[in-house]
C-alpha cells in the first residue's frame, strides 16, 4: 500500500515547495520511501526523477507536472520497484496504491509478447508494461484492490483507476488553473487553501447517510472515482475525454447459476491464498465470528504462517473473548488480545478521526483503528472478513426488509414518519418498515431523514436510488445495494483509512473479485436469510458446533451510548459550545438531542461530533 499525489497545472509553473509540503500528510500511507517526478505537458516530457532507484534531470523549474509517491513496502523490496516508476523510454510514469494479485500471469503473458522487465516480480513493472500493451484495456484485467495514476506523456493523457469494490480511493479535483489527484483528500484540501469550499448538497448527504458517497466530495469540485471506475484526463485541451466503468457489478447479477459449495470453498482458499503472497509477515484479524474464523482456517489450512489480533471489552455486550479462544483452541495459532479500554477515550477518538479525510460516522471506526494500531507495531499487512456479511445476507435486516410487514396492507402507517413530532425519537424505521417499497423500507437502515427535519435542512438530492436496481429480483436488489453501499462506501472507508494512518494493508479475501463475481451468479433462495451465510457456516461446519455457527451476531461497536451522555467527554462539551462550527457555522443547536436521551440520538451527536472535528483538522 502507498499514498499517490499528482498536479497538473494549465499554464503557470508549480511550487514545487508548497506541492511537497501539501501532500506530507500521507506519508503514513508508506513510510519506507519517497520518490518524486517532475514534467511538463507542453513539451511532453519529464524533466526530473528522483527516487531510491533512479536519478534523473538537475532542474526543479519550467515543470506544471508534479507526481510524488509513498510507498509501504510489502512486495520486492528491491530499489528498483521504487516509484513513480518511468519506462525507459521516458514517455510514461505511474503511481500506484494497492496489490495486484495476478501481476504473475500478467507477466509471464507480457514476456510472451517480447516486454523485457527491470524488476524481479514488482506488480507496479507489470502495469506499467501492461499500460503501453493494453492502455486503459489494462484495468478490466486486473485482479487487485488498487488506485492507479498513468501519466501519458506521449499523448498529454492523464489516467485514473480504481479497483472494482473501491478498497482503495481515488480523489481528484478539477477547475480552470489545476488537476490534482490523491490517495487522500486532504493534499488537496490543503493545497486549495482559502479556495476550499464546504460541498452543501454533500453536507447534507453526509447529515442523512454518516458517510458522502461516491462520485461526490464534501467539498466543491472535489470528486472520488467510482469503484471500478476509470478517467482519462487531455492534460493540454483540459478535459476529462472518457469517464467509464469499466467494471459494473449489476452485469454479473443473475438467476440462472446454481449454487455448489465445492465451488465456492475453492474460490474462497484461493482468495485467502493470493492475498497471503507479500515479502513480510502476515498477520490476520481475529473477532471470534464466522468470517475471521473462515479466514483462520483457510491460512492454517494452507500451512502458511500468520498471527491473529483481537479487540476484547468489558463490555459483555460487545465482548466475542469466548468465540476467539475456541478459534484459537482449534487451530492453535498465535493469537494477541488488545482490551478496548476507556482510558484516555477521547485522545483515541481524536487519533481514530483524524484518519478520515472526509467527515465520517461509522462508530465502529474505534474498533478498528485500535486493532489496526496494535497490528501495525509488528506487521505491514493483515487480513480482515470485510465484504461477507453483504455478500453473504450477514444482517438482520436483510429479511426484515425482504418480508413487508403485512403485504404492504399497513402502509399507510409509515407517512406518520412525515410529522415532525417524532423526529426527536428515531430516524423512524419502525413506521417505514411498513411501507410497501422495498426500498423505501431499505433505506430506513442507512438514511436519517429525520435528522434533517430537526436541523431544519431539506433532504436534497437522494443518492440511494442511484444505488438501487429495480430490474433485478429483490434478493439481488437487496444484495447489490449492500455491496454498492455499505461494502464500498462505508465498510472500505472505514478500513482503508485506519489501517493506512498506521501503515498497515488490510487484504479482505470475501472481497475477492472473482468469489464476488460467483455469489452474484448463483440462484441463492431466499433460505440464505434465514440462514444467514450458509456458505461460511458450511465452510466451517466440520471444526464447530451449531452454537458456535448459529449465534447471536454481536456489532463491531463500543458502548457510544454511554459515551456521549454519561461519560462527560470534554470533546462532547466542546462542540456543544458557541464556538464550535457546527453551531457558528450551521446554526445546529444540540440541546434536543442532549435533552431528549435515546439511540438515535446518542448516533446523531457522534455524527456531528465527527463533523466538527473533520473541519477543526481542515479548517483551523
Amino acid at each position: 500500500m502507498c499514498g499517490i499525489y499528482g498536479q497538473i497545472a494549465k499554464s503557470a509553473e508549480l511550487n514545487v515547495d508548497h506541492q511537497i509540503q501539501a501532500c506530507n500528510s500521507i506519508s503514513c500511507r508508506g513510510p519506507d520511501s519517497q520518490g518524486l517526478v517532475l514534467g511538463s505537458s507542453i513539451n511532453q516530457k519529464i524533466n526530473y526523477i528522483q527516487s531510491n532507484n533512479v536519478n534523473y534531470g538537475n532542474s526543479k523549474s519550467s515543470n506544471n507536472i508534479f507526481l510524488k509517491h509513498f510507498r509501504l513496502e510489502i512486495l520486492d523490496l528491491d530499489s528498483k520497484a521504487s516509484q513513480p516508476m518511468v519506462s525507459e523510454d521516458k514517455r510514461h510514469a505511474l503511481l500506484f496504491n494497492g496489490e495486484i494479485y495476478n501481476h504473475r500471469e500478467l507477466r509471464n503473458f507480457l514476456k510472451s509478447k517480447g516486454y523485457d522487465f527491470f524488476t524481479n516480480h514488482s506488480d507496479t513493472e507489470v502495469l506499467l508494461k501492461g499500460y503501453k500493451h493494453w492502455e486503459e484495456k489494462l484495468f478490466d484485467k486486473l485482479d487487485g484492490q488498487f488506485a492507479i495514476s498513468i501519466l501519458d506523456f506521449e499523448k498529454s493523457l492523464t489516467l485514473l483507476a480504481r479497483d472494482p469494490l473501491g478498497q482503495k480511493p481515488m480523489y481528484y479535483y478539477v477547475d480552470s488553473s489545476q488537476f490534482t489527484f490523491s490517495s487522500s483528500l486532504i493534499p488537496i484540501i490543503s493545497n486549495l487553501g482559502v479556495n476550499k469550499k464546504i460541498s452543501k448538497e454533500s453536507l447534507n448527504t453526509y447529515l442523512r447517510l454518516g458517510v458522502i458517497t461516491s462520485p461526490n466530495t464534501i467539498i466543491e469540485n472535489g470528486y472520488k472515482l467510482m469503484p471500478g471506475e476509470y478517467i482519462k484526463f487531455d492534460n493540454n485541451n483540459w478535459t476529462i475525454l472518457d469517464k467509464s466503468l469499466y467494471w459494473k457489478i449489476n452485469d454479473f447479477a443473475g438467476d440462472e447459476g446454481e449454487f455448489n459449495q465445492e465451488e465456492f470453498n475453492t474460490l474462497f482458499n484461493n482468495a485467502v491464498d493470493k492475498r497471503l503472497i507479500a515479502d513480510v509477515p502476515i498477520a490476520n484479524f481475529l473477532s471470534g465470528g464466522l468470517d475471521s474464523t473462515a479466514i483462520t482456517k483457510s491460512i492454517v489450512e494452507s500451512k502458511k504462517e500468520s498471527t491473529s489480533y483481537s479487540v476484547v471489552f468489558d463490555d459483555k455486550t460487545y465482548d466475542e473473548s469466548l468465540w476467539i479462544d475456541e478459534v484459537v483452541q482449534k487451530y492453535n495459532i498465535p493469537n494477541i488480545k488488545e482490551n478496548f479500554s476507556f482510558e484516555n477515550f477521547d485522545q483515541i477518538v481524536l487519533e481514530a478521526a483524524d484518519s478520515f479525510d472526509e467527515p465520517f460516522a461509522d462508530p465502529s471506526q474505534i474498533p478498528t483503528y485500535i486493532l489496526s494500531k496494535s497490528i501495525s507495531k509488528n506487521f505491514r499487512v493483515a487480513l480482515s472478513g470485510d465484504g461477507s456479511d453483504e455478500l453473504l445476507f450477514g444482517y438482520e435486516r436483510n429479511a426484515i426488509t425482504y418480508h413487508s410487514k403485512f403485504n404492504g396492507l399497513l402502509s399507510f402507517l409509515s407517512s406518520l414518519n412525515d410529522f415532525s413530532f417524532f423526529s426527536k425519537y428515531g430516524v423512524g424505521r419502525k413506521f417505514t418498515s411498513f411501507d410497501k417499497s422495498l426500498p423505501k423500507r431499505y433505506f430506513s437502515y442507512f438514511e436519517d431523514n429525520n435528522l434533517l427535519k430537526l436541523l431544519n435542512l431539506q433532504k436534497g438530492k437522494d443518492t440511494l436510488y442511484e444505488k438501487w436496481d429495480n430490474t433485478l429480483n429483490p434478493l439481488k436488489q437487496i444484495q447489490l445495494f449492500e455491496l454498492s453501499i455499505y461494502t464500498s462506501e462505508f465498510m472500505n472507508t472505514k478500513v482503508d483509512r485506519t489501517s493506512m494512518k498506521n501503515s498497515l494493508e488490510v487484504r479482505s479475501p470475501f472481497q475477492d473479485r472473482k468469489l464476488v463475481e460467483y455469489i452474484l451468479s448463483c440462484n441463492l433462495s431466499d433460505k440464505v436469510l434465514t440462514n444467514k451465510k450458509y456458505p461460511v457456516k458450511q465452510y466451517l461446519s466440520k471444526d464447530f458446533s451449531n452454537q458456535f455457527l448459529n449465534r447471536e451476531k454481536k456489532g463491531f461497536s463500543f458502548p457510544l451510548y454511554n459515551y456521549i451522555y454519561n461519560d462527560k467527554s470534554k470533546l462532547i462539551e466542546y462542540f456543544l459550545s458557541k464556538d464550535s462550527f457546527v453551531y457558528r457555522e450551521l446554526e445546529i443547536d444540540m440541546n434536543l438531542l442532549i435533552n431528549n436521551k435515546n439511540k438515535a440520538n446518542a448516533h446523531r451527536l457522534w455524527k456531528i461530533l465527527m463533523l466538527e472535528l473533520w473541519y477543526k483538522r481542515t479548517h483551523e
